[in-house]
């Protein structure tokens, strides 16, 4: 059974400009919501103003909500030891970015997935926390490292202001319809003195060769180190360093409260 697709529009995410320019239509995806399937056209376009690159328009946040709730597994099987390599090699990242970090502190990850980032963290005597929709991601977290991750939203929860340490958000951002509210939280969640790690796809360094396969329906935005800045910037952080990870030529950001 097929749905009927609605679209929503919007304006630039970062200069909030409706002076955008398409540059690519992909059209008739192909996308599983639960029990039912839905074709739509993914619309890449482009800010006049200040060159951001985002999916406009895009369906409907109900579309996005059924579609990561019944998308997102995690087992075992499917996930394995390159995730928790992987995982480990970020924590190494993040570690290197952190002052005093045997002194131990509180991290927030956003888009926890199975906890296996936190795992690392709680393993040096770190306070962890973390939220991810995956109901799967959730119980794994829980019975392979006792960590309880919030299974919600991350702007539904009650995250303390003023309190962490590092807040970190993994291959997350580029998911987000509006993320300067989360940036906004997140800057009110850090201490004075606290890091905030971001790792995102990079469109200057794209992960494949055909553009179809790299613009897709779950990606509504597309960073480099111009417009992840100039985002930041707006929700009030200054960008210390950023870089390009080497296994998948993502984009890495370490920021501060400015």
């Amino acid at each position: 059974r097929k749905v009927v697709m609605r679209y929503q529009n919007r304006n630039c995410i970062c200069c909030q400009s409706d002076q955008l320019e398409t540059l690519y239509i992909i059209s008739d995806v192909q996308i599983i919501l639960h029990e039912t399937s839905a074709s739509l056209d993914v619309t890449v376009q482009i800010c006049c103003q200040c060159g951001m690159v985002i999916l406009n328009p895009i369906a409907e946040d109900a579309v996005y909500e059924l579609y990561y709730r019944n998308s997102l597994r995690v087992t075992a099987e499917n996930e394995g030891a390159s995730r928790k390599e992987k995982r480990q090699e970020q924590h190494e990242f993040c570690r290197s970015w952190i002052a005093n970090y045997d002194r131990g502190g509180r991290v927030y990850d956003i888009g926890a997935h199975d906890g296996s980032l936190l795992s690392f963290f709680k393993a040096d005597e770190w306070q962890v926390d973390g939220c991810d929709l995956s109901v799967t991601g959730h119980a794994y977290a829980l019975d392979n490292y006792g960590i309880p991750l919030d299974l919600s939203d991350f702007m539904q929860g009650n995250q303390p202001e003023n309190s962490f340490d590092v807040v970190t958000i993994f291959q997350v951002l580029e998911h987000i319809i509006d993320p300067n509210p989360l940036l906004r939280k997140v800057r009110r969640m850090l201490k004075d003195a606290g890091v905030f790690i971001l790792e995102i796809p990079n469109l200057d360094h794209p992960s494949v060769h055909n553009l179809a396969n790299y613009f897709n329906f779950e990606h509504v935005n597309y960073f480099e180190t111009g417009s992840i800045t100039n985002l930041l910037a707006t929700a009030g952080f200054s960008v210390i360093n950023s870089s390009i990870c080497l296994r998948n030529k993502a984009l890495r950001v370490i920021t501060t409260k400015a």
